[in-house]
């Protein structure tokens, strides 16, 4: 299993001193992806049992290498942030 919030609190001052914004901010980004994580398992859970492990699979993975993509071309904090 794949686990990107110990890159993220591990890259955590690269990033402060990268986008030049306050730690906090950065720390906070480890927060929202915990919490992402932390409410989207139901749904993955129930959608596995509903429409098959391979379509949730499918999609799960379509979503990280959007999430990638969208991390690669990040410039700047309110990219990272997206909120």
């Amino acid at each position: 299993m794949i686990r990107l919030s110990t890159i993220l609190a591990t890259n955590t001052l690269t990033l402060v001193f990268l986008l030049d914004v306050s730690f906090t901010q950065i720390a906070a980004l480890t927060g929202y992806f915990l919490l992402g994580v932390g409410c989207s398992a139901w749904m993955v859970s129930a959608s596995a049992r509903v429409y098959g492990k391979r379509h949730t699979y499918v999609f799960g993975s379509l979503l990280l290498v959007a999430g990638s993509i969208w991390g690669a071309v990040g410039t700047n904090y309110l990219l990272f942030d997206g909120i």
